[in-house]
C-alpha cells in the first residue's frame, strides 16, 4: 500500500520533451487509486462498525438507565415492605402485650375474687360453728337441768 509519504516523495522521470513520463505517471495513478478504493472502503466499513457500536452503546446505555431505574424502584420497594412488616410487627407485639396485661389483670381479679369468696366461707364457717356451739351448749344446759332423781310413776 502506498504511503502518504511515498506520494509526497514520488518522482517522475521527465521525457525528451521536458513532461513526464505517461505510462509511469499511470502506473502511479493506478497504483494511487488501488490503494484509495482499499482505504476508502475499509473507511466504509469502519464508519459503518462505529455506527453500529454508536447505536449498541446507546441502547446498552438506555438498558442501563432502565435497569438502575428499576434497582431504585426495588430498594425503594424493599424498604417500604421493611418498614410495613416492622410497623406491623410493631401492632401485633403492641396488641399480644395489650392483651396479656389483660389476661393478667383478669387472673389478678379472680384471684382477688376468690379470696374475697373465701374470706366469705370462712366467715360463714366461723358463723356457723358458733350456732353450732350455741346449739349444743343450750342442750347440754337443758341436759343439766333434768333433775337426776326424778321418781318414775307408772301407772
Amino acid at each position: 500500500m502506498i504511503s502518504p509519504i511515498d506520494i509526497e516523495k514520488k518522482e517522475f522521470r521527465k521525457t525528451a520533451f521536458g513532461g513526464y513520463d505517461r505510462e509511469e505517471i499511470d502506473e502511479f495513478m493506478s497504483m494511487l487509486l488501488q490503494d484509495y478504493r482499499t482505504i476508502y472502503m475499509e473507511n466504509v466499513s469502519l464508519k459503518d462498525k462505529v455506527n453500529m457500536l454508536s447505536s449498541a452503546v446507546t441502547k446498552y446505555k438506555s438498558m442501563e438507565e432502565v435497569l438502575q431505574s428499576t434497582l431504585i424502584v426495588a430498594q425503594t420497594t424493599s424498604d417500604e415492605l421493611k418498614s410495613a412488616a416492622h410497623d406491623r410487627a410493631k401492632i401485633i407485639t403492641d396488641e399480644a402485650e395489650i392483651k396479656a396485661n389483660k389476661m393478667i389483670e383478669d387472673a389478678r381479679q379472680e384471684l382477688a375474687d376468690a379470696r374475697a369468696e373465701l374470706a366469705n366461707v370462712k366467715v360463714q364457717i366461723s358463723s356457723y360453728k358458733k350456732q353450732i356451739l350455741a346449739l349444743l351448749e343450750g342442750i347440754v344446759n337443758t341436759i343439766e337441768n333434768i333433775p337426776e332423781d326424778t321418781e318414775r310413776t307408772d301407772s
